[in-house]
């Protein structure tokens, strides 16, 4: 069980970063205002962090 908790949350830690890292790229494009894109950004990454600390606490032991 603890593998699968694990590997689930390294892809969704995965995705996460995909996200951030598209955010960035689009900052590049005259098109979307910088604070908005930093908005979704810090956004985003409260929600990893809220979400790996749920799945951290949740009482399924991580480590062998």
């Amino acid at each position: 069980m603890k593998v699968r908790v694990f590997e689930a949350m390294t892809e969704i830690n995965r995705g996460f970063q995909r996200a951030l890292d598209g955010l960035a790229a689009l900052r590049q494009d005259s098109a979307f205002q910088t604070g908005e894109l930093d908005r979704c950004a810090a956004l985003a990454k409260e929600t990893r962090a809220v979400t790996n600390s749920y799945l951290a606490g949740s009482g399924i032991p991580l480590v062998p």
